[in-house]
This record gives C-alpha cells, sequence and structure tokens, in this order.
C-alpha cells in the first residue's frame, strides 16, 4: 500500500474536477443533513454493505489506518461509526484477548449484522452499542476518561455535527489517549465512485446520483479538507493534529462486484431488483471507469488480496486507485 503523506495525488482531469465538485459543493460544510439523505437503517441494507464492502474496500483502508496509532493488548478503545463492525473487528485481532473493544452506531441495521459476526479464536469480542455521537446521550456519562484510543473510519463525512462528535470523543479518552480518523478525499480522486456517479447520471438517475457523492463531500479539495478536518480537532480541544493524504485500491473479483459497491446505498435494493437497469448501469460503470482510470493505466487485473475478518487468500483482483484523507489527535494531557 501507499505511504502516509501530507501530499495530495495527481489532478484529475477538469471533466472529474466539474463532476466532483458539484457534489461537494452541495453538502460541503452543511451537515449530514444537506442534499439527498444517505441513510443507513434496515438490516438489508447493511447486509449489501457488508458484502459490497466489508473485505474489498473497508477492511484493507482500516489496516492502513492503524498503522497510525495501533491499539496493544490491554487498551480500551472506541469505534465511532462502526458500521457492521469492520474496523471494530481488526483492532479485537491486533489486541488478542486483553482489553475492550466498544464499537457505537446509531443504525441498528447496521448493529444487527456486526453483533452476527464471530470473532477469530483467541481474539476479544467486541460489545457494539446503538449511540449516536452527536445525538442526546452524553458520552461522558458512561465513558469519561475511560478509552486509550479511538477510531473513526469513514463516519465524520456523515455526521450532523462533526465537531461536536470529535468534542464527545477527546472527553470520552484519557489524558493523552490517540483518536485517528479517515474520511474518502474528493470524488475526482475515486475512479470507481466517479464512475459510478457518471453511470446514474447517464441513466437518467440524478438524485441517486446525487445521494452516492455523500461518502465523498468532506470537501471539494484535499488541501481544504486537510484544513477543515485540522481545525475541526482544535476546535474540539484536540493537541497536536496531524492531517495527510493516504493514496491506495479497493480491489474486487470482477466489474460486476465493483460496479455492486451501490447496492449500500439506500436505493441499491430498487436498482438490483430491476434486472434490465441492473444491466444498464454495469454497461454504464465498465464504459465510465475505463475513463476515470486511464490516466492510472487503466483497467487492470493482478494478483491481490482479497480481505475478509479473520483472514485473506490470494487471486487475481480488479485493482482501482483510491484515497482518503488520514488524520490523528492527541486529548490533551492537562
Amino acid at each position: 500500500s501507499a505511504s502516509f503523506s501530507s501530499s495530495s495525488s495527481s489532478a484529475a482531469d477538469a471533466a472529474d474536477t466539474a463532476d466532483a465538485s458539484a457534489i461537494a459543493e452541495r453538502f460541503s460544510g452543511a451537515g449530514a443533513s444537506a442534499g439527498p439523505a444517505f441513510t443507513f437503517g434496515a438490516v438489508e441494507q447493511a447486509r449489501r454493505y457488508e458484502s459490497a464492502l466489508g473485505k474489498q474496500v473497508f477492511r484493507p483502508w482500516c489496516e492502513a489506518m492503524m498503522e497510525l496509532s495501533r491499539p496493544v493488548p490491554g487498551n480500551h478503545v472506541l469505534d465511532v461509526a462502526t458500521g457492521t463492525g469492520v474496523n471494530a473487528f481488526l483492532l479485537a485481532e491486533t489486541m488478542g484477548d486483553e482489553g475492550r473493544v466498544v464499537g457505537m452506531d446509531s443504525s441498528p441495521g447496521m448493529l444487527e449484522v456486526a453483533r452476527s459476526k464471530t470473532p477469530p479464536p483467541g481474539t476479544l469480542t467486541p460489545e457494539f452499542l446503538q449511540m449516536d455521537a452527536c445525538g442526546a446521550t452524553d458520552l461522558t456519562k458512561p465513558w469519561a476518561q475511560t478509552f486509550d484510543r479511538a477510531y473513526c473510519h469513514q463516519g465524520l463525512q456523515f455526521f450532523e455535527n462533526s465537531e461536536e462528535a470529535c468534542k464527545r470523543v477527546r472527553l470520552a479518552l484519557k489524558p493523552g489517549g490517540q483518536f485517528t480518523m479517515a474520511i474518502w478525499a474528493p470524488l475526482e480522486h475515486q475512479p470507481l465512485f466517479l464512475a459510478v456517479q457518471r453511470a446514474l447520471m447517464a441513466l437518467g438517475k440524478h438524485e441517486w446520483a446525487m445521494m452516492s457523492g455523500k461518502p465523498f463531500s468532506w470537501h471539494s479539495s484535499n488541501a481544504k479538507g486537510i484544513d477543515k478536518l485540522e481545525m475541526t480537532l482544535i476546535k474540539a480541544g484536540f493537541d497536536a493534529p496531524d492531517v495527510g493524504v493516504e493514496e491506495g485500491e479497493v480491489e474486487f473479483g470482477s466489474l460486476e462486484e465493483a460496479a455492486a459497491v451501490i447496492s449500500a446505498a439506500p436505493f441499491g435494493e430498487q436498482l438490483m431488483a430491476d434486472k434490465e437497469l441492473w444491466g444498464k448501469y454495469v454497461a454504464e460503470v465498465e464504459t465510465h471507469l475505463a475513463q476515470t482510470t486511464a490516466r492510472s493505466g487503466g483497467l487492470q487485473f493482478r494478483p491481490g488480496r482479497i480481505w475478509g475478518v479473520g483472514g485473506k487468500g490470494e487471486g487475481s483482483v480488479l485493482a482501482i486507485p483510491a484515497v482518503a484523507l488520514f488524520g490523528h489527535a492527541t486529548a490533551p494531557w492537562h
């Protein structure tokens, strides 16, 4: 995987930038309620989310994020916006059978899937609690200065108030506790997801296309996105925030599997149920993906890693570039 650095990836072409900026400007700085709602509700959607994104996208990127702050056996660790528990189980594997891992999420469907998983032998079983980082529940009441480390993988861009969420995380950390997070870079740096958005636009599904850009809406540029995240952490009371750009890949066994990332969206079931529409969508993704990956050498199958909780195997994968912002900050000692 690529090394962590504070430099941005290569500039996207003008069409990519225009598409991505339109999405980011609609959402950026306006909270989770701006634009079409991207919700995580029913357990059926959570299962699609786990199937489409768990091993292909989130597992390897959670591993990369953890390189910034790796827990040790005996730590008490909080995973914010845990989703289906991909990062929580990875944390538990890293810590063995000593310590505590708590995953919190506001979606009952996501948590039902997380709780249904079985950890590998000899590792902790994460606890999963339904809580909203920006909701009425005060994290300091049950957890004031409880955790050694906290993580948030791809959650801050969905929060109604990211500064308030970060403040609550800080209060739940022990003095000197570490907070590590990842947020997707703008859509122009995501060839697969930009191709997905363009495919939906080509099919006349404009509302769906706008919704598909929400995970990439933290900011319309990497440089300003870094500044925004560092300032959010400072305002939340953290010390020494450091944010940089991580370049890596997402890996899939086939083109159709790559196109199926959209199944995790609120409209995913509706799209997949219409066989004719789904066929057209996959064909459009292939067309646009050939365009969005052109600057990195086009579509490439190569030997790669197929990830899963508790293990991995070798296989031939479609490897597509992706970019995220990785951040790290410390709860004050005093």
